[in-house]
């Protein structure tokens, strides 16, 4: 089974990534795919759920619930290590 390759901590910038299958992880919803592409702050992680990168919640998120999977660092702050 495929797992997340990053961790996230709060505080992380994190960009949403464009998924080729809406329907893969804890569920990609319409309304989602407005975030694709845009830079968040992750708030805090949901669970352990380690098959999809696990679950977060993010700063201007509008309340989702976001895989691991779908996310990847902003490299460009300091608390990105």
């Amino acid at each position: 089974m495929w797992r997340c390759s990053e961790t996230f901590k709060p505080g992380d910038m994190v960009v949403i990534s464009d998924q080729d299958d809406d329907t893969d992880g804890p569920g990609f919803v319409d309304g989602m795919e407005l975030y694709c592409g845009k830079r968040l702050t992750v708030k805090y992680e949901i669970g352990d759920h380690p098959e999809d990168g696990g679950w977060y919640e993010v700063d201007g998120g509008n309340g989702y619930l976001w895989a691991g999977n779908w996310m990847k660092k902003v490299n460009k702050f300091k608390g990105n290590k």
